[in-house]
C-alpha cells in the first residue's frame, strides 16, 4: 500500500473529522432557523402533510430498492445487507464513511477485501452517473437567461461526466449487467425526483427542475468531503437550484424536509435488512431453546 499523502493523514485527522460534523451541522441548523423564520413571517410553506410526507418517504423506498439491484446487477451479494451498512456509516464523521461501510460489510458477508472495494467503487461510480444523468435539467435554471450558457453547457458537462463515469464503474463487466446497473440507478433517481416533487415539492414551480434537483445536491454532497451524508451541503444546494421556481420559503423547506425524510429512510432500511435478521434469528433460537427444555 503506497504510504499516506498529506491531504489524506488531514482529512483522516480527528480535528477534520469532527470540523466536517459541525459544519455539516451548523449549516443545516442555519437552513432550519431560516426555515422557521420564513414560517413566522406568514409565508407559504409546502408540502408539510402527512399525505406528502407518506408519497415522499415512498419514493425514497423505491430509491433504495433501486439502488440495492443496481449493486446486485453489479454483482454485489447480499446486496440489501451490503447498502444498509453504507446508509448508517455514512454519518459517521470520517471522510468515505459510506464507501468504508460498504467494503467491511462485503468483506464480512464473504468478499475479499479486493472484491469489497472494486464492487464499491463500481457501484458508487454507477450511482454517481445516475444522478448526475437525472440532475442535470435542475442546473440551467440557477440562471433566469433562458438562452445564457450555464443552462446548456453545465447539464451537457453533467451528461458528458456521468457516460464517463458509467463506463468507468462497470468496465469489465458483462454489457447487459453494466446496462441494466447504470438503467437502475437513473431510474432509482428519476422516481425518487418524481415522488419529492409530488409529495414535499406539493406539485410547484417548474416540475422538471423541482423532480431533478435532489439528484444534483446529492451528487454534490456525495463529493463533499469530509462532511458525513453531505449534510448541509446538499441542501444548500438544493436552495440554490430552486429558489427560482419555489421561492425561499418553498426551496427551504424542501431541502429541511426531503433531508429529514432521507434520514428516516435510511433507518427503516437499515432496521429491515440489519436488524430485522437478527431479531429473527434470535425469536428462532429463544423458540428452539424453549422447546427443548419442554
Amino acid at each position: 500500500m503506497p504510504p499516506e499523502t498529506g491531504v489524506e493523514a488531514l482529512l483522516r485527522s480527528r480535528p477534520a473529522r469532527w470540523a466536517g460534523l459541525v459544519a455539516g451541522l451548523a449549516a443545516l441548523a442555519l437552513l432550519t432557523a431560516a426555515l422557521v423564520r420564513e414560517v413566522q413571517r406568514g409565508h407559504d410553506i409546502r408540502g408539510a402533510s402527512p399525505v406528502a410526507f407518506a408519497v415522499s418517504l415512498l419514493g425514497f423506498a423505491a430509491f433504495h430498492a433501486g439502488a440495492i439491484a443496481s449493486l446486485r446487477a453489479l454483482g454485489g451479494d447480499p446486496a440489501p445487507q451490503v447498502w444498509s451498512a453504507a446508509q448508517l456509516a455514512k454519518y459517521l464523521p470520517a471522510p468515505g464513511a459510506a464507501l468504508a461501510g460498504m467494503v467491511h460489510s462485503a468483506v464480512v458477508r464473504g468478499g475479499t477485501a479486493r472484491s469489497a472495494v472494486s464492487l464499491t467503487l463500481r457501484h458508487s461510480a454507477v450511482l454517481l452517473a445516475g444522478a448526475l444523468l437525472a440532475g442535470a435539467p435542475s442546473v440551467g435554471n440557477v440562471t433566469h437567461d433562458r438562452w445564457g450558457l450555464p443552462v446548456w453547457l453545465v447539464p451537457a458537462l453533467m451528461v458528458a461526466v456521468a457516460a464517463g463515469l458509467a463506463v468507468a464503474g462497470t468496465r469489465g463487466i458483462d454489457r447487459r449487467a453494466a446496462a441494466v446497473a447504470v438503467l437502475l440507478a437513473t431510474a432509482a433517481w428519476a422516481v425518487l425526483g418524481a415522488a419529492l416533487w409530488a409529495g414535499v415539492g406539493h406539485r410547484a414551480g417548474d416540475g422538471l427542475v423541482v423532480a431533478t434537483a435532489f439528484a444534483a445536491a446529492w451528487a454534490v454532497g456525495f463529493l463533499a468531503l469530509p462532511v458525513p451524508a453531505g449534510i448541509g451541503v446538499r441542501e444548500a444546494v438544493l436552495v440554490v437550484l430552486l429558489e427560482p421556481s419555489l421561492g425561499t420559503s418553498g426551496a427551504l423547506s424542501f431541502a429541511v424536509l426531503t433531508r429529514v425524510l432521507h434520514v428516516v429512510s435510511d433507518g427503516l432500511v437499515a432496521l429491515l435488512f440489519l436488524a430485522g435478521p437478527s431479531m429473527t434469528r434470535a425469536v428462532a433460537r429463544r423458540g428452539r431453546s424453549a422447546r427443548e427444555e419442554a
